[in-house]
């Protein structure tokens, strides 16, 4: 058996280069001038790079010194700022009272949380899994609130889940609801990247909206980080 090829320090330092580019990560500031590092610090980078490492460089939002408390549990890695969304295209974010505003491709979407008791982070969920999941409670809490929100007459409504915003998105409570319990039947909300979060509300779009999300030109040096 082959031993596996150690890592030189001058591939860290190409490594945090990278990811400092991705998104704001004080940890790694801090180490940019580095030439050598020690076991704890290569630990943390790579930890770091694992976290990166199938994300979408434009999927990535910046999280605000300011709002990084109340949305920490969205970060991509402990003491990184910034969140993944998927289905965006360099997505920025807003928080206004316990809403979180996202624009992404001249599109305005409302990512409104369940309430604290349904999810506190995605650790709280992973321990309570089991239990949560086989009441559907967490479920219900999304019925209830999309009712709420469907009474508005939004112009399309989204399962807000950890990885950003999940289907092709409704106009209607009832398409909507009937999505909602046949994925759900089915299990596809129950592996820890994709725990539910809440709903994400498309509020405003361009008149000209031909549905460019997905169909974006990439900036190639960011595309593929690692």
């Amino acid at each position: 058996m082959s031993r596996r090829t150690k890592r030189q320090d001058s591939e860290y330092a190409a490594s945090i280069k990278r990811l400092t580019k991705l998104a704001h990560i004080p940890t790694l500031i801090k180490l940019k001038r580095r030439k050598h590092f020690t076991r704890g610090e290569k630990s943390i980078i790579t930890k770091i790079e694992k976290a990166f490492y199938h994300i979408n460089a434009d999927n990535i939002a910046p999280i605000k010194k300011a709002d990084y408390e109340e949305l920490k549990d969205l970060a991509i890695y402990p003491g990184v700022y910034a969140a993944n969304f998927a289905n965006t295209h360099h997505p920025k974010l807003k928080l206004i009272d316990e809403n979180l505003y996202l624009v992404s491709n001249g599109r305005q979407y409302i990512n409104m949380r369940l309430a604290p008791s349904v999810v506190k982070s995605k650790r709280n969920m992973q321990a309570a899994a089991k239990r949560a999941y086989a009441m559907r409670f967490p479920m219900d809490r999304v019925m209830e609130m999309a009712e709420t929100v469907f009474a508005d007459k939004p112009i399309r409504v989204y399962l807000w889940t950890s990885a950003g915003r999940a289907g092709e998105g409704f106009a209607t409570f009832g398409a909507f609801s009937n999505w909602l319990q046949r994925n759900w039947g089915a299990g596809k909300y129950k592996h820890m990247e994709e725990w539910v979060m809440g709903l994400s509300v498309l509020v405003d779009e361009p008149e000209d909206d031909y549905e460019t999300e997905g169909y974006i030109d990439y900036d190639e040096d960011l595309e593929e980080p690692f």
